[in-house]
């Protein structure tokens, strides 16, 4: 016979299954105080960005909303097609002491409107956001602080950031190391804008302050309506209508 933990676990995963999107919540506020859950919102919540996502390779459930809160977690998406949506600067995912807050390895994932912090300091070297998967979209997404660059394609082709903003990092605000990546629209408060893998990028209105600029070392870009307050170094690539100030 079932016992009413059981019973309750079960019945969330049913729950869980009939839903089309998966909901994380794990009853934090933004900084990281705790605040009341109602007992439907506990029942149908994953408790971690992370579970969600592993649910997510066994019942196919890839569409996860992330409630407002200070989810403390390093968390890989390892699978591909998932959408991960947040509430924009009250959903904060901090990868703490243990990684990157988020990395994206597989292919065609989007993230929208998601906060990412890495501030464990002491020598570590971790990113706010990271993909190494081709084909992935990163909209509306916010790094407070990042250990190492803020936004970065590692490995991945075709990578599309758009209206993403970055307050502070050790590094790079926005860094590729990889063929066609796109930066629309983005805003550095602080570091660079920096494209140091293959070419055929593009970089289209955005915007690097506190003498920030952007470089890159590849050609077969398109840079065109940038605001630097530093230095632009676009080597052999089309540039139109981009100013330094």
């Amino acid at each position: 016979m079932l016992g009413i933990g059981q019973i309750t676990t079960r019945v969330a995963e049913l729950i869980r299954g009939a839903m089309p999107f998966a909901i994380v919540s794990n009853g934090t506020n933004p900084d990281g105080t705790a605040r009341g859950m109602s007992l439907f919102e506990r029942i149908v919540s994953y408790p971690s960005v992370q579970a969600a996502v592993d649910a997510g390779t066994s019942n196919g459930q890839k569409w996860i909303q992330i409630g407002p809160g200070l989810y403390k977690e390093a968390v890989v998406v390892a699978g591909d097609d998932y959408v991960i949506e947040g509430a924009g600067l009250s959903t904060i995912i901090d990868g703490t002491t243990v990684g990157t807050a988020m990395t994206s390895a597989g292919d065609y994932n989007q993230f929208v409107n998601l906060t990412f912090r890495s501030t464990a300091g002491g020598g570590n070297d971790y990113h706010g956001f990271n993909t190494t998967g081709d084909y992935n979209k990163i909209t509306g997404c916010h790094v407070e602080n990042a250990d190492s660059d803020a936004f970065v394609n590692g490995a991945g082709v075709w990578v599309q950031f758009i209206n993403c903003s970055v307050s502070t990092a050790d590094r790079d605000a926005f860094a590729s190391y990889a063929q066609g990546t796109a930066f629309v629209a983005c805003m550095a408060q602080a570091k660079n804008i920096s494209l140091l893998g293959a070419g055929q990028m593009l970089v289209v209105g955005c915007r690097a302050l506190n003498n920030y600029g952007i470089t890159t070392n590849q050609s077969g870009g398109l840079f065109a309506g940038n605001l630097t307050d530093g230095t632009q170094t676009l080597n052999s690539n089309t540039a139109a209508g981009n100013y330094q100030f």
